[in-house]
C-alpha cells in the first residue's frame, strides 16, 4: 500500500481521490465517529465567513468553487449540487459586492422591493442587499455517498477502523495500526478532522487542532421554491431540492461534546423565522451537531510532519472544510508526489 489516509470525511475522501488520480494506491481508514463534521455540514461552496476574501482559506475556497462542478458531473442530483446563489443580507450591498469581486464572482444589488419580488418567501430587508448568483451548494452527506463509488472505481480501498498509532522505523513511517491490526504504507495522511491530534505522533503543539461544535436545525418537506442561501452575519439558511431547509450554525468551544442544546435550537429557529416567518412557522424536524477541526490562526494544516518522514497532514479546516476540500486535497497530493 502506497498511502494510508486516516479519516473518511470529505477532506479524507477528496485527498484519496487526488492521490489515486496520480496513480497512487490508497487505503482510507474511517473511524465513523459520532459528531463527524461532514454529515452535519450545510455544504455552502463559498467562504461565507471570510468577507475580506484575503484570509488563509480564501484561495482554497476559490479553488473549491471552481472544482465542484467537475467533481459533481454526472452525480449532480445525488450530490445535491445546485446553484441557488447567495443572498447577503447582513452587510451593506457595496461591501458584499467587493467581497464577491475578491472571490471572482458576479454580484447583483437588489432593492428591498426587488428582493421581495424575486424571493416572496423572504421577509423584506431594511436596505439594499447583494445576490451572488453563481454560489453553489451540495448536500455533503449525499455527496459522500455518491462519491464513494468513484473512489472505488479509482481503486481506493475503504475500511472502517479507528487508528490507534503510527508504525515507524526510526523517523520513517511504515504504516498504521488499529489495536492488533496493521496496515503497511510508505506514506500516511492524517485527515481525521477534530480527532487529528488524537494520535501522539500527530499532536504538534505549534499547530494544535481542536474541536468546535457546530449545531444546525432542519425543516423537512418545505416548499422553498427558489429560495437562495441567505447569509446574515454568522447565521445562514440553506434550502435544498429535496425539501429540506437548514438554519445554522453555532460555534462552540465544548471539547468533544456532540450533544445538541435547547438554547441552540431556540436561537437558530428564531433566526430562521426572522427571514422566513411563514415558511418556517412550524417547529424544526431535526437538530444535529458536528465537530469542526479548528486549527491555528494561520489556517489549515496541509503538508508534511516536521520530523517524521512520510507523515502528512490535511486538517484544521474549521468551518470551511467542504468548500476547501478540493484545493486542500490537490495541495496535499503535490506534497506527497512532488
Amino acid at each position: 500500500m502506497d498511502t494510508c489516509v486516516v479519516g473518511g470525511g470529505i477532506i479524507g475522501a477528496l485527498t484519496a481521490h487526488a492521490l489515486a488520480q496520480k496513480g497512487i494506491e490508497v487505503q482510507v481508514l474511517d473511524a465513523e465517529r459520532p459528531g463527524a463534521a461532514t454529515p452535519a455540514s450545510a455544504g455552502i461552496l463559498f467562504s461565507i465567513f471570510d468577507p475580506t476574501g484575503e484570509g488563509a482559506w480564501a484561495s482554497l475556497a476559490r479553488y473549491g468553487h471552481a472544482a465542484y462542478p467537475k467533481l459533481c458531473a454526472g452525480i449532480e442530483s445525488e450530490a445535491g449540487f445546485e446553484r441557488r446563489g447567495l443572498l447577503v443580507v447582513g452587510m451593506e450591498a457595496g461591501q458584499a459586492a467587493g467581497w464577491a469581486k475578491a472571490q471572482g464572482l458576479g454580484c447583483e444589488t437588489l432593492s428591498p422591493s426587488e428582493c421581495r419580488r424575486r424571493f416572496p418567501q423572504l421577509a423584506v430587508p431594511e436596505h439594499d442587499v447583494a445576490l451572488l448568483p453563481e454560489v453553489a451548494q451540495i448536500d455533503p452527506y449525499r455527496f459522500m455517498g455518491a462519491f464513494r463509488s468513484r473512489l472505488q472505481d479509482a481503486g481506493v480501498r475503504w475500511e472502517a477502523a479507528r487508528v490507534s498509532g503510527i508504525l515507524q522505523d526510526g523517523d520513517q513511517v511504515q504504516g498504521v495500526r488499529s489495536g492488533e491490526q496493521e496496515w503497511q504504507a510508505g506514506q500516511v495522511v492524517i485527515a481525521a478532522g477534530a480527532w487529528s491530534a488524537e494520535l501522539p505522533e500527530a499532536a504538534e503543539p505549534e499547530s494544535p487542532v481542536r474541536p468546535r461544535r457546530g449545531q444546525i436545525v432542519a425543516w423537512r418537506s418545505v416548499e422553498a421554491g427558489n429560495l437562495p442561501i441567505v447569509l446574515d452575519g454568522h447565521r445562514y439558511l440553506v434550502a435544498r431540492a429535496n425539501g429540506e431547509v437548514l438554519a445554522g450554525a453555532t460555534d462552540e468551544d465544548v471539547g468533544f461534546d456532540t450533544d445538541v442544546t435547547e438554547q441552540a435550537r431556540e436561537e437558530l429557529t428564531s433566526f430562521a423565522r426572522r427571514w422566513c416567518p411563514d415558511l418556517l412557522a412550524a417547529e424544526p424536524d431535526a437538530q444535529r451537531s458536528g465537530l469542526r477541526p479548528a486549527g491555528g490562526a494561520s489556517g489549515p494544516r496541509i503538508g508534511a510532519h516536521d520530523r517524521i518522514r512520510g507523515l502528512f497532514f490535511n486538517t484544521g479546516h474549521y468551518r470551511y472544510g467542504v468548500v476547501c476540500a478540493p484545493g486542500a486535497a490537490s495541495q496535499l497530493a503535490e506534497y506527497c508526489c512532488p
